[in-house]
């Protein structure tokens, strides 16, 4: 049986919390919901999710596998109006669902859900205590979240503008539940948002706060895809339909999420410029380009580019050579502070490297999939290797049928 309440953000807009689950867990969200915010939550019932999300984002907690066909119906009519916030579905049939953000897991306790609903709703901090993220099952493609750390708050520096604190805890939150729902890519945008802080220091630009909030929210849509429909394009496998328009409306689905964020309009800004080339070339206008380009932009182009090629186990020195190649591309400035950026290598055996096919070990974790020298796709992006995977690696790497390095996450 599906149940919601309704509740409205500190602007007056319907915010929907849609709670799939036993009567039990319904109760505990209630009643941590009433005991968290200072506004009224009453039931309503089912068939209201789509004409209340109107306006306002729309929460649910799917709480197991309950998606019936006329469920998914009636998320998608909710979508065409408003993105959804859809956590702890595991169930195939909604991993396509057009503007659903699919994230979190069964186990996860009522307090953690409400925490997430609060920061969600742009209703300011949590009032509730901070929780560990949840443990889940280990699988073949998805790397175990036990192993990855709740993400820190990132520096402040005084001389930038405080980041306001709704917008902190909503990012954050963001970034918490991406480490669910695909923990490679949630790493993968921590450090580019490090990444940009760090050249945006560099050439003294502040604040640098929205360009961080942008590097962590990028890939939201891709998160709204499911582990289905993302295996399919790390593979290129041949997509449905219905998988097509949902990877076609991953662009709109972040766009959807950033700009219901306090302070969304401005990283909104930054996801829209950061694919433009700093001398314009190919822009629609002369407003796009050079220094009307917002500085978080041309900071997050330069981490998002460094990463993609350090992934090919390139050097710095190989990196930057690659990256100066297009010339006016990026930020002559900032293209200088990356080169003076030094990177600490991660611990032993500890953090992300570029490894030798043939010297992998057991225990490490794939960061990007495993290519043959033809672009097949041999390993899984987040694949944990075993034995008899490491054993099949050496024999491809003997025989050269797969490329000579792969970017893993080693183990402690």
């Amino acid at each position: 049986m599906t149940n919601s309440f309704v509740m409205k953000d500190e602007s007056g807009k319907p915010v929907v919390l849609c709670v799939c689950a036993e009567t039990r867990l319904l109760v505990q969200a209630a009643q941590q919901l009433r005991a968290a915010t200072a506004v009224e939550v009453a039931a309503t019932p089912d068939d209201g999710l789509a004409r209340m999300a109107r306006g306002g984002l729309a929460v649910c907690l799917a709480m197991g596998s309950v998606a019936t066909p006329d469920f998914v119906a009636k998320l998608h009519g909710a979508a065409a109006a408003v993105p959804i916030l859809l956590l702890g579905v595991s169930d195939a049939s909604l991993e396509t669902a057009s503007g659903v953000f699919a994230c979190l897991d069964a186990s996860t306790s009522a307090s953690d859900l409400v925490t997430t609903v609060l920061v969600a709703a742009e209703s300011g901090p949590p009032t509730l205590p901070a929780k560990a993220p949840p443990k889940v099952a280990r699988t073949q493609t998805t790397a175990a979240v036990e192993d990855i750390p709740p993400p820190p708050p990132p520096p402040r520096d005084s001389r930038m503008v405080p980041l306001p604190e709704a917008a902190f805890g909503a990012a954050w939150a963001l970034v918490r539940l991406m480490l669910h729902m695909d923990p490679i890519m949630a790493r993968r945008c921590m450090k580019q948002a490090r990444h940009v802080q760090e050249i945006l220091k560099a050439v003294q630009s502040f604040p640098t706060w929205p360009g961080e909030v942008a590097a962590l929210s990028r890939e939201l849509g891709r998160a709204s895809l499911g582990p289905g429909v993302r295996e399919k394009l790390d593979r290129n496998q041949v997509l449905g339909p219905h998988e097509k328009l949902a990877v076609e409306a991953a662009p709109a689905t972040t766009h959807e999420i950033v700009k219901r964020l306090p302070g969304g309009e401005e990283v909104m800004a930054i996801l829209e410029q950061f694919p433009l080339r700093f001398d314009g070339r190919g822009a629609p206008g002369a407003k796009h380009t050079a220094e009307r380009i917002a500085a978080g932009a041309r900071a997050l182009k330069l981490a998002v580019d460094y990463e993609a090629l350090q992934g090919r186990g390139m050097t710095h020195a190989e990196i930057m050579e690659d990256l100066r190649k297009d010339e006016g591309r990026y930020d002559p400035r900032m293209l200088g502070a990356v080169d003076e950026i030094e990177t600490p290598p991660p611990p032993e055996g500890v953090g992300d490297a570029a490894v030798n096919c043939g010297q992998l070990k057991v225990g490490m974790v794939l960061e990007e999939p495993l290519l043959g020298t033809d672009g097949a796709t041999i390993m899984a992006e987040g694949t944990r290797l075993s034995e008899s995977d490491v054993s099949r690696i050496g024999e491809l790497a003997k025989s050269r049928r797969i490329r000579e390095k792969v970017l893993v996450r080693l183990s402690a």
